[in-house]
């Protein structure tokens, strides 16, 4: 009998702890797809940028392993991410992994170490299905 009211009380506390998780507030749409031999790393600028300006610092990098995908999964919407940084863009460089690990970003863009650069708007995102794919 101990053994029934034990396991009712698993799965009663299972089932609380499941039903807490929420899925729903966290967004996963972003998907770096790598098709190359080599691990990338990507590095998401969510500020406007341009060239001429210095290094303003990212809000989202990922590793990704050689011929492999990965999702972005975040608290905050991009459409919050777009809204708070008052941006119509955000900008995606693409690097191998081993110049990542060895510079940092500004020197990368400064000396155009990146082997892909992306400025991608809301819209695009969503035409591309939220999916960026090197090469």
């Amino acid at each position: 009998m101990k053994t029934i009211k034990y396991n009712s009380i698993l799965i009663i506390l299972s089932l609380i702890l499941l039903s807490n998780e929420c899925k729903d507030d966290i967004d996963c749409r972003m998907n770096f797809v790598n098709n190359s031999s080599e691990t990338l790393w990507f590095d998401i600028v969510c500020c406007n940028y341009t060239d001429t300006e210095t290094w303003k610092g990212n809000c989202y990098d990922v590793k990704v392993p050689a011929n492999s995908s990965k999702k972005l999964c975040s608290n905050e919407t991009w459409e919050h991410v777009f809204s708070e940084n008052n941006t119509d863009s955000i900008t995606i460089y693409v690097t191998d992994y081993d110049t990542a690990s060895s510079y940092d970003m500004e020197k990368i863009i400064e000396n155009q170490k990146f082997h892909k650069k992306y400025l991608l708007s809301f819209d695009d995102l969503e035409s591309m299905n939220w999916t960026i794919t090197y090469p």
